[in-house]
């Protein structure tokens, strides 16, 4: 007897897990009424989609929310899956319309499942005019619509630069010499910098381009003051664009640079390279990083001693970042 209750428990137990775990694999819904009314039938409801208009004579009994559990299958939450849920709960809770105030696709870094939160209505049986089987399939064919559109018009974004034919970037971050820094009290083996770039480019519509640079760095020394940095000359610019919002470019470049700390100054030339990646927000602004190199080479002042052989210049990287404006 005791073996066989322990039995009928764990069968109970059983039965009570897996029913729970089906009812886990559903979406969510909730509702949260305002007004108690009759429910109706089924097959009455109307569904508007954000953005239509509503009639005069309309009274809203509450609101109704699909989600997903955490647990929910795909297969079940599907767009007409999760709709056809809130339009039986509108009409179970009196309502003959639902407005979808808010629809969420699935996303790879979310949740798998379409959600929707909307406003159950109640109008005048003369204005209910199509079924709820006939209108979950009308917003289901005008979501497919909007989607394709959206589509179309990233697929005409997907040229590099089409639309883009003059770029202007403002960029700033912290940089580093890695090469050794000769100076009148001693020899650094590498030291930080704070960076300035600005730069300018015109860009043609197979995704060349042609640009200006300025750059400028400075950092600090103790009893050796304050270096600064300078360069300025032209680049040649690959630009691509791999998607509506996101893009790349890399530059190259040869000009003129000029460096002056408390103790000496001097000009020469310089050759940098940029890699950046950039995210556009609309046609005319943008957020871009980049990481690049600037080779300097100067004439070595007569008071400095270095190795034979050794060039005197600076070795040098940054990591920048800022706005980018376009026109």
């Amino acid at each position: 007897m005791i073996i066989e209750n322990i039995m009928k428990k764990n069968i109970t137990i059983l039965i009570t897990f897996i029913g729970l775990l089906f009812a886990s694999c559903s979406p969510r819904v909730s509702t949260k009424l305002q007004k108690k009314m009759p429910p109706r039938s089924a097959d009455s409801v109307m569904v508007f989609l954000y953005g239509d208009p509503l009639p005069e004579e309309c009274d809203t009994i509450g609101f109704v929310r699909v989600r997903d559990t955490g647990f929910t299958l795909t297969s079940r939450c599907r767009y007409p899956q999760v709709l056809a849920l809130a339009t039986d709960k509108t009409a179970k809770s009196g309502g003959n319309a639902l407005y979808i105030d808010e629809h969420l696709n699935p996303n790879p870094l979310g949740s798998s499942c379409h959600r929707i939160r909307g406003t159950m209505l109640l109008l005048p049986s003369a204005q209910v005019s199509m079924g709820t089987a006939l209108a979950v399939q009308t917003a289901e064919i005008r979501r497919d619509e909007e989607m394709v559109n959206k589509v179309l018009q990233d697929m005409s974004y997907e040229r590099p630069r089409n639309e883009i034919k003059n770029v202007l970037k403002a960029e700033a971050g912290p940089g580093l010499i890695f090469s050794k820094i000769y100076t009148t009290h001693g020899v650094y083996k590498a030291k930080e910098t704070l960076d300035l770039q600005l730069e300018y480019e015109h860009v043609w519509s197979n995704g060349l381009a042609v640009g200006i640079n300025y750059f400028r760095s400075q950092s600090w020394f103790g009893d050796d003051g304050d270096l600064r940095l300078h360069y300025v000359g032209p680049s040649f610019v690959a630009s691509m664009r791999r998607s509506r919002h996101w893009g790349g470019d890399f530059a190259l470049g040869v000009g003129y640079a000029a460096y002056k700390d408390d103790f000496h100054s001097g000009s020469g030339f310089g050759i940098m390279c940029n890699w950046g990646v950039e995210y556009v927000f609309n046609k005319h602004f943008g957020l871009g990083a980049g990481l690049g190199f600037v080779i300097m080479n100067f004439s070595k002042p007569s008071d400095i001693v270095m190795p034979q052989n050794t060039v005197y210049g600076f070795r040098r990287a940054n990591l920048l970042i800022g706005p980018r404006f376009y026109f």
